[in-house]
């Protein structure tokens, strides 16, 4: 996909984060970081998806519409919820990886996609009811399939590495809401369901502009706490 193809060239983190074989010299080949059953094993040390990035150092990463096409190869009909870049286990068998959460009828299905390889490195299957069902009411408000929404993404931020990318019910719109990386910095964004663009999620609220906190009786003047008129006074006595 244009525009979510490379992370910036730059030291291997295991200067900052200790040796790990995700962060493999050149010509070193990480083992892969998985049980020999193939299912995801998380260990304690998770890294955010900012240093997963980083972690990719001189390779350039899978792009993630591609990573999704694989995983939603292995999921069969199960529709996509949710995306991240992190890691497959920590310390020296971690890998970076695309985890993608699907929900599939009954049960909630993690794919995990190698960012480097774009090998199916692990799945996982959950069914907690809560989580199914949680899944299921927000799907069915879904307004976009996740590959239209990456490529929405992609025009939004053209230069930019998604770390997270999640379907949200935002005080009661459903939408999906994403955290992107361009130059080191993260920004968040939210679909505008109606536009079905990207925009800046600015959660601050800077109230009215000129606004100093006290009421407003709406005489034209700025009220004190007690509720009176700030510029009332004890008026001076025009009549002699």
């Amino acid at each position: 996909m244009k525009g979510f193809g490379k992370v910036s060239a730059g030291l291997c983190l295991a200067a900052l984060l200790g040796s790990m074989a995700g962060c493999a010299a050149p010509g070193e080949e990480s083992d892969g970081g998985r049980s020999a059953s193939g299912e995801a094993e998380e260990g304690d040390d998770e890294i955010s998806g900012m240093e997963a990035a980083r972690l990719l150092g001189l390779h350039e990463p899978l792009p993630p519409d591609v990573a999704l096409r694989k995983a939603m190869e292995r999921a069969g009909g199960a529709i996509p919820l949710a995306m991240e870049l992190t890691t497959l286990d920590a310390g020296p068998e971690a890998r970076v990886v695309w985890e993608f959460e699907f929900h599939a009828r009954d049960s909630i299905l993690e794919v995990f996609v190698d960012a480097r390889t774009g090998e199916v490195a692990a799945t996982e299957t959950g069914a907690d009811p809560g989580e199914v069902e949680e899944a299921g009411r927000l799907l069915a408000g879904n307004p976009m399939g996740m590959n239209l929404v990456l490529a929405a993404l992609a025009r939004a931020v053209p230069n930019g590495l998604p770390l997270e990318l999640e379907l949200e019910d935002d005080d009661g719109v459903v939408t999906w809401e994403a955290e992107v990386a361009v130059g080191g910095r993260v920004s968040e964004w939210v679909l505008d369901p109606r536009t079905e663009t990207f925009v800046a999620d600015d959660e601050e609220d800077d109230g009215d502009e000129g606004d100093d906190g006290d009421g407003d009786d709406g005489d034209g003047h700025d009220d004190d706490e007690d509720g009176n008129d700030e510029d009332d006074g004890d008026d001076e006595d025009e009549d002699d």
